[in-house]
């Protein structure tokens, strides 16, 4: 089992239709583009709890994306 998380609404929505945690067992999370303070809490609290789970992060090759994966 590990986290996805998804800073693109569509990749989001994608991988929930294709039913993608039927085949990987997962927590798929969105950002919407930007993640807000609450979704970086539940993160980390989820990281913190679950120390052995996988974190996966998807998000846009650009500077922007880079941010939103590195920034805690």
């Amino acid at each position: 089992m590990f986290n996805t998380v998804n800073t693109l609404q569509a990749i989001f929505q994608r991988l929930v239709e294709d039913g993608f945690c039927n085949l990987a067992p997962s927590i798929i999370v969105t950002a919407k583009g930007m993640p807000d303070l609450s979704t970086r809490v539940f993160l980390r609290q989820l990281h913190e709890a679950f120390p052995q789970l996988p974190v996966l992060g998807l998000v846009d090759w650009n500077p922007s994306g880079k941010s939103n994966a590195f920034n805690p």
